[in-house]
């Protein structure tokens, strides 16, 4: 558990690294892509450090409980119960040695490959006379690099707290759901990679399921792995994705079942035993064929089915395919979804944001949010390093919304907005943070929102589409 809680801490501090190093690439920031990767590049070190000592002790303790075992034995004289908890205590020792010692191997495999990439991309960007579409092609490499990396560290985050029970931060909120909408969302999203490798992608969705209250987006999450790892080891034939639901005996609650199956390559018997074991691969049904994943999108998903009340179960046969059978139960029906703000509407409002109050002490955040809402039209934009320079600003000016930083120096991000309430209620003011668990740490009730890093673009026009006038 402790040993989980630190990689938590050391990947919260490595997403903010990355996001820094992802945001400055998508703006051609040569330099300042460079000092966020170097500190990117330290904090992977720190975990990889972190993991290579823990796997050691379990593999020390693991030699000291065989000891004892031993020294047992020979004290035991016919205790079989006590020799018995002492075989079981080397047995999980040893267990739990390969799985940290299977975990340093697999983080160093999926975390080296794309660096490499990284620091390489890195260097051609350093380099002097570098023709602008060639900048253009490396900054854009190294954002999808980046952006694989986030989710790797956004998996081990998510697995991290779904296994010690803190998910308090991981939006686990029961929200309404329109299971029409998402399974044409999953088309959307699967159709041309099934097509581009010759799959038939089918999708039988009952019809008119009613708006239904579920956890929501960890339901999307949940599709997009089972339904993205079907494709995946799918190299021919098909991909058959259905829905419907049982209603229960309770008024207003319905049984929703998803089914996935593919005609894909297959799990062995053994591999199926170990399905939904965080890093699990199947390397039977591979037959020397290289997919990539780190093993993590399964133990995810059942972890999430299992927060959700619901079960999870895989029948396959290796070399003919696998079918995945998800159950949520007992969902309530809920009230027709009200539609969507429309595009212009959206668009007008936020036309109406012209001046934004950036607070925060690191100088590289500040300019990173600067060149955002410069793409967005805004040149209105007053900084501050500080949470005490920005009040001293806001008594006699004024802003249409404030964008602070949370953990700030002298006064954090929760104390400026209070004060900052004082001075003029209307200003809404928005927490921008990395920190996965700021819930955990702050009041977030007092701020009007929250914009969580790595920022882009199209998060801060669906801020400001909810925040204009």
């Amino acid at each position: 558990m402790k040993f989980f809680r630190y990689i938590l801490t050391l990947t919260m501090l490595l997403a903010t690294s990355l996001a820094a190093a992802q945001t400055a690439t998508e703006n051609n920031s040569c330099s300042h892509a460079s000092q966020a990767l170097g500190i990117f590049a330290i904090f992977l070190l720190l975990i990889a450090i972190a993991a290579l000592a823990r796997a050691r002790r379990f593999k020390q303790r693991a030699t000291q409980v065989a000891k004892e075992l031993e020294n047992a034995k020979q004290g035991a004289k016919g205790d079989e119960q006590k020799i018995h908890e002492l075989e079981e205590s080397v047995v999980e020792a040893k267990e739990a040695a390969t799985a940290k010692s299977r975990f340093l191997a697999t983080m160093s495999h999926e975390i080296r490959t794309p660096l490499n990439a990284i620091i390489g991309f890195a260097d051609f960007l350093d380099q002097p006379d570098v023709p602008p579409e060639k900048q253009r092609e490396y900054a854009k490499s190294l954002n999808t690099v980046a952006n694989a990396l986030l989710a790797l560290i956004n998996d081990i985050l998510d697995l991290s707290k779904l296994d010690s029970g803190n998910t308090d931060t991981m939006n686990l909120q029961q929200g309404a759901t329109e299971f029409s909408k998402l399974f044409t969302e999953m088309q959307t999203v699967f159709q041309l990679k099934a097509v581009q490798k010759g799959l038939t992608l089918s999708f039988d969705i009952e019809k008119d399921i009613p708006c239904l209250t579920v956890l929501e987006p960890r339901v999307r999450q949940i599709l997009l792995n089972i339904i993205g790892n079907a494709i995946k080891y799918t190299l021919t034939g098909s991909v058959a994705v259905k829905c419907n639901t049982v209603r229960c005996p309770e008024e207003g609650f319905l049984d929703v079942i998803i089914v996935v199956q593919d005609t894909g390559i297959g799990i062995s018997p053994a591999g199926l035993k170990r399905i939904f074991d965080p890093f699990s691969q199947d390397i039977e049904s591979r037959q020397g064929k290289v997919f990539l994943g780190t093993g993590l999108g399964l133990a995810i998903v059942k972890r999430l089915v299992d927060a959700s009340g619901g079960s999870i179960t895989c029948e396959s046969t290796l070399g003919q395919g696998s079918k995945f059978t998800i159950t949520l139960p007992h969902l309530p029906i809920h009230e027709p979804l009200e539609k969507p703000v429309d595009t212009a509407t959206a668009a007008a409002k936020i036309q109406t944001i012209k001046k934004v109050l950036i607070v925060d002490d690191i100088a590289m955040n500040r300019k990173i949010l600067g060149m955002y809402l410069k793409s967005l039209g805004i040149s209105d934009m007053p900084d501050f390093g500080n949470a005490k320079e920005a009040l001293q600003y806001l008594n006699s000016n004024t802003a249409d919304i404030i964008l602070s930083d949370m953990w700030m120096p002298g006064m954090n991000g929760l104390e400026f907005a209070k004060e900052v309430k004082k001075i003029n209620p209307n200003i809404p003011i928005v927490a921008v943070t990395a920190d996965v668990d700021v819930g955990a740490s702050f009041d977030t009730s007092v701020f009007d929102d929250i914009l969580t890093k790595p920022i882009t673009s199209a998060k801060l026009k669906e801020l400001f589409a909810k925040i204009g006038k």
